[in-house]
């Protein structure tokens, strides 16, 4: 077998990789549900989120003292939730019209605004996390790395 032909066999393969992707991702998302079973509330449930902030309030045992700071991530959260909220009630709308380059942007748009997100989110958590005790900067560690491994992840979609 030729040098060109092993590598053009990888490139293939990789290609189809990266091809299969979006469509695995994409059969777990809601526009491939009919429909009809898309009620607003399966697009975007916002007790679901309030959850998740009550959650995080309660984990860090915010103080009255803490409250106007904590305001402000518990808003900017809200308002991150809504802007995704909206992107996948879009994706929901065009349904199967979306090809894998569509997916491919929809993952793009979600991505970029996950980082726009966060660049709200970092300086509002970081003015709540400089007045936090050592306790609560303790849980609030806890949570964030118990988050990014993906435990919190599971456990709401367990609920």
């Amino acid at each position: 077998m030729s040098l060109f032909s092993m590598r053009f066999g990888r490139a293939v393969a990789v290609a189809a990789l990266f091809a299969a992707m979006p469509l695995q991702a994409a059969q777990a998302q809601p526009s491939d549900m009919p429909m009809k079973a898309m009620s607003g509330k399966a697009m975007h449930d916002p007790a679901k989120s309030e959850r998740r902030i009550k959650d995080l309030h309660d984990t860090l045992r915010i103080t009255a003292a803490q409250e106007e700071l904590w305001g402000n991530v518990a808003q900017t959260m809200r308002d991150n939730d809504k802007t995704r909220q909206a992107s996948w009630a879009d994706k929901a709308a065009r349904g199967k019209a979306m090809n894998a380059a569509d997916h491919l942007k929809f993952m793009q748009i979600m991505t970029d605004q996950h980082a726009s997100g966060l660049k709200q989110l970092v300086p509002q958590f970081e003015a709540l996390y400089v007045v936090l005790s050592p306790e609560q900067k303790k849980l609030a560690d806890k949570a964030f790395t118990r988050h990014q491994r993906g435990e919190d992840r599971r456990r709401c979609e367990r609920e």
